[in-house]
C-alpha cells in the first residue's frame, strides 16, 4: 500500500550545548548589544532566544557571525596542573585511578632499546629471557613496567661494568 502526498516528519535535533555557548562567545567578542543580536536570532530563527533554537538554525547563525569576522576559538591548552583527559603521565602514580593504564612513552622504549644494547647478553635472545625471569612479562605494556625494567637494566649495566 503506497502513500502518494504523505510527507514523513523527521524529528527536529535541538541546538547544542556547545553552540549556545559559541553563539554567545561571538556575540561578546563581535561587542554586539542586545537589541542587534535578539535581531539576528529572529532573522535566522524567528525566534528571540538561542535556547530555543533548532541546530540548524544554531549553525545557520554562528556561519552569519563568521561572515561579521567571528573565529571560532581554538580550545585551551592544559596546563601542567590540570591533565588532560587522556592525558595521566603529568599525574603521579599514587593519585591515579586505579583503573587507569598508561603506556610506555617512545622514549622509554628508546631506552630500554638503548641499555638492552648496551648489556652483555651470554645468549642470543638474553633480553626476553631476562624481562620473563625477573619481572615475569612477556614484553612491556604499562608505563610503570617500563620504568621497573629500565631501572633494572641500569642495575644490570652498574653490575657488568663494575665485576
Amino acid at each position: 500500500m503506497k502513500m502518494i502526498g504523505v510527507k514523513i516528519q523527521r524529528p527536529v535535533r535541538k541546538i547544542e550545548p556547545l553552540q549556545i555557548k559559541m553563539i554567545h562567545t561571538a556575540v561578546s567578542r563581535l561587542n554586539l548589544d542586545d537589541d542587534i543580536y535578539r535581531t539576528i536570532l529572529y532573522r535566522f530563527s524567528g525566534k528571540e532566544s538561542c535556547k530555543d533554537m533548532t541546530y540548524l538554525e544554531a549553525s545557520r547563525t554562528i556561519d552569519y557571525f563568521k561572515t561579521l569576522g567571528f573565529k571560532i576559538p581554538r580550545r585551551k591548552k592544559y596546563t601542567k596542573g590540570t591533565p588532560a583527559r587522556q592525558d595521566y603521565r603529568s599525574v603521579p602514580r599514587k593519585e591515579r585511578p586505579s583503573n587507569v593504564f598508561v603506556l610506555p612513552s617512545r622514549e622509554q622504549l628508546d631506552m630500554i632499546d638503548a641499555l638492552a644494547g648496551q648489556v652483555k647478553w651470554r645468549v642470543e635472545d638474553g633480553f626476553n629471557h631476562w624481562v620473563k625471569k625477573y619481572y615475569k612479562i612477556d614484553r612491556i605494556k604499562s608505563e610503570m613496567e617500563a620504568s621497573d625494567v629500565i631501572e633494572g637494566l641500569k642495575k644490570l649495566l652498574d653490575h657488568q661494568i663494575g665485576a
